[in-house]
């Protein structure tokens, strides 16, 4: 049933010559990196207090917060940006990197205080530390986070000691040596949601331990990932809302690195697919759903989306309550999840107005949410699948 274990037994030589020896351990160490990544960032919370109070960053403050990355790391921003906001009560921005340094003002706006939270796995882009450079410059009186999986690179090492400034630094090993990031992703992103959890590091690592056992479940059962990744589809549509969306993003990326290009991939909202991009989508299209938790949200998605999708929904791993967890860590615990398993895929049979075959259709699913009927319109699913059927 794990998919990924059978990779990882072949022969080095035989790893190496077909192109996933490190992409494959990396995939398969998340949850083992995962507590570690979560010990570290608790270890770091006088700091992070005291950069977030410099910054003027609390409930009615005048102090913003921008997360900056490039490729897979701004995915990590996008991701925390709204659970962050939620949180801390202030505005919370992802940009690119390269757009800050292009456009800053329109990005950091003068007269007001803020922390720049810049995410980087090797830190070793231009782009990363000519950000920092540009905003150390034009807005003085910015605080600055680092968060980093290389503590030898340039992002990690040209700032030391300097006030105003923080790095936390990541296990050497969630430095993946891969193309792809992997784990370097999950670990970014579990790091930089201690700044929602600075008054309760003791849920946050019980949440982290919930996620490694669900994450590891999901691995050990990956045949189910490797028969949807077989299918015969020539390109890909991954969905997802609010956090989720960077998940999507992130995911379809990998999608086009790992098949280098070979499958080309979008992604986009649920509501956004109608408005153009569905165009994109045909009879030979994987479609890969990232459903919330909040129920709410799925109420909005199935309303709206009644007409392209009719999605029917599952519990995909063992085992909560979604009525005990309050909104923040269901999002939280959410986007984590699904960004710990890249694009968790499984088969559903949905079949939207436009009549694609029911086998282009997947779905990802939280582990603590129940199975639900969802009734939109005249079109309603309550088809109820495990995770290994």
């Amino acid at each position: 049933m794990n998919a990924l274990a059978d990779l990882l037994r072949r022969a080095p030589a035989e790893q190496i010559r077909s192109g996933y020896a490190d992409t494959a351990r990396e995939i398969a160490q998340q949850p083992d990196t995962w507590p570690e990544t979560a010990r570290t960032a608790v270890n770091a919370r006088p700091v992070l207090r005291a950069l977030l109070g410099a910054a003027d960053v609390r409930p009615g403050g005048a102090g913003l917060v921008v997360l900056s990355g490039s490729g897979s790391s701004l995915y990590v921003a996008e991701c925390a940006a709204m659970p962050l906001q939620q949180a801390l009560q202030t505005t919370v921005r992802a940009i690119p990197s390269g757009q800050m340094l292009t456009h800053l003002d329109g990005c950091v706006p003068p007269g007001r205080p803020g922390l720049c939270l810049s995410l980087a796995r090797s830190g070793d882009s231009p782009e990363s530390t000519a950000v920092v450079d540009q905003v150390l410059a034009a807005r003085p009186a910015w605080q600055h986070l680092i968060i980093t999986c290389n503590g030898a690179g340039r992002l990690a090492t040209r700032y030391a000691g300097r006030p105003g400034m923080a790095r936390l630094i990541l296990a050497e090993r969630t430095c993946d040596r891969s193309l792809v990031m992997t784990s370097s992703f999950t670990n970014l992103l579990l790091a930089t949601h201690m700044l929602a959890s600075l008054d309760d590091p003791g849920s946050y690592l019980a949440q982290v331990d919930r996620l490694g056992a669900v994450a590891r479940y999901v691995l050990d059962h990956s045949a189910v990932l490797a028969t949807t990744a077989c299918g015969a589809f020539r390109s890909a549509m991954f969905l997802g809302s609010g956090s989720r969306l960077g998940a999507a993003r992130e995911a379809a990326l990998k999608m086009v690195e790992m098949t280098a290009g070979g499958v080309p991939a979008a992604a986009d909202t649920f509501l956004g697919l109608r408005h153009g991009p569905m165009s994109s989508v045909h009879a030979d299209t994987l479609v890969i759903c990232f459903l919330a938790s909040d129920p709410l949200t799925r109420i909005c998605v199935s309303s709206n989306a009644s007409r392209p999708f009719s999605i029917s929904t599952t519990r995909a791993a063992n085992r909560g309550s979604s009525s005990s967890v309050d909104p923040l860590t269901r999002t939280w615990a959410a986007r984590s999840l699904t960004c710990a398993i890249q694009s968790l895929v499984l088969p559903m049979r949905a079949m939207p107005v436009r009549s694609l075959p029911s086998r282009n259709f997947a779905y990802v699913q939280p582990w603590f949410s129940s199975p639900t009927n969802w009734s939109a319109g005249t079109r309603t699913s309550s088809k109820k699948t495990s995770l290994t059927s």
